[in-house]
């Protein structure tokens, strides 16, 4: 098998809870920023190129994108804001505490990656080998998770939840009833994929349903356009003049990443910011909303419409965005002509198993009919959005 270290580390680091960096964005006392939405539909090549946006897989020719304004976490959702509502669950993640078997990832094998990312890592939470601390960012954290704590912490601070899962025919906003969530001393989790003799398909095929309501104004995932526009500076529109990386044109500015964070997380906020949000380029890499599939002029802001489909099968793939603190640096440049094909059957690797390219900024994990989004990831976390309207 030839898989290489980039197309399987996950990627992106936290935020930290200081105050260093480039802070342009207009700041909240709750630690969100305020960042000014706007219009953007590419007209042609030229109009890309002058715009900044010739390499974007998102803002593509033809595409109308509109990114309301919003208040964005200027940090990774943080282990101990993760613990106020949720709980890390046991059971197998996947690239858990991987860095113990990384001493140099540029030249580890093949053998050991597929293990570091798919085989027998019994850690299931946090750790200090891999960053463990109230300000270090929530990592192995699954998708369906990232719900859970969206609508607890909205529910708790008086804003409408954002995220419905049918029970019994309506559309339920409160996680607490949703089907299989997990209690634990009044946390909660969502439910593990089972296959087998006790699957429990039925409920993850709800949970796969979720539905969005994009005028309520709780806490959210950004879909990847908003997080995309955030990445690349954008504030009452994208500006022609960008960097790199979100940030800066020099990786170790804003970054934790394979080659200066000694493949463990960092506290949040520890490097340099854009528009005074934090660590888009490094330290975990962040769900997004989206459905992974192809994206056209027709796709809508909030991305595909329907999941891919791989030989007749649906597959709930979701994406993921930034790089992380075990991910080569091509991972965190915004949008780069580079690719990488996520290949290998279902049993091989834990990357999704589109068969077209995907630019090396923009990732996705596999959720498909049966596993659905339940999976955890090492170095995978996730930022929270609100509408400020």
């Amino acid at each position: 098998m030839t898989v290489s270290f980039a197309a399987l580390t996950l990627f992106l680091s936290l935020a930290s809870c200081s105050n260093d960096g480039n802070d342009d964005g207009e700041s909240s006392d709750s630690g969100f920023v305020k960042i000014e939405g706007g219009s953007v539909k590419v007209e042609n090549s030229e109009d890309a190129e002058s715009r900044g946006l010739k390499n974007s897989k998102v803002f593509i020719e033809g595409r109308s994108i509109t990114i309301k304004n919003l208040y964005v976490s200027d940090h990774e959702v943080t282990q101990q804001e993760f613990q106020k509502y949720n709980f890390f669950e046991d059971g197998p993640v996947k690239g858990m505490n991987s860095g113990a078997k990384m001493s140099n990832p540029k030249s580890i094998g093949d053998e050991a990656i597929f293990n570091a990312y798919g085989g027998s890592n019994t850690e299931t939470k946090p750790a200090k080998i891999s960053g463990l601390g109230d300000n270090y960012p929530a990592y192995g954290v699954s998708w369906y998770d990232t719900l859970v704590y969206s609508n607890l912490r909205s529910i708790a601070e008086g804003y409408t939840p954002v995220y419905s899962i049918q029970v019994e025919g309506r559309d339920e906003i409160d996680p607490r009833k949703w089907p299989g969530i997990i209690e634990d001393n009044g946390k909660y989790a969502a439910p593990k994929p089972v296959t087998g003799e006790n699957a429990n398909t039925e409920t993850i095929a709800l949970w796969n349903a979720v539905k969005f309501n994009e005028s309520a104004d709780g806490y959210r995932l950004p879909t990847e356009a908003e997080w995309e526009y955030i990445a690349r500076g954008g504030n009452k529109g994208v500006f022609p003049t960008q960097t790199k990386y979100p940030g800066s044109n020099t990786i170790g500015d804003v970054a934790w990443y394979a080659d200066n964070a000694a493949l463990t997380t960092h506290p949040v906020k520890t490097k340099k910011a854009v528009n005074g949000i934090y660590d888009l380029a490094g330290n975990v890499s962040e769900w997004v909303w989206d459905l992974y599939g192809d994206i056209d002029a027709d796709t809508p802001s909030s991305g595909p419409a329907t999941p891919a489909q791989i030989n007749g099968k649906d597959y709930y793939t979701r994406v993921l965005r930034g790089g992380s603190a075990i991910s080569e640096k091509s991972l965190s440049v915004i949008a780069e002509e580079k690719v990488l094909y996520q290949g290998g059957t279902e049993n091989e690797n834990y990357v999704s198993n589109i068969k077209n390219k995907v630019p090396e900024s923009r990732r996705s994990r596999k959720c498909n009919k049966d596993d659905g989004c339940g999976c955890f990831y090492a170095f995978l976390g996730f930022r929270l959005v609100r509408n400020a309207e």
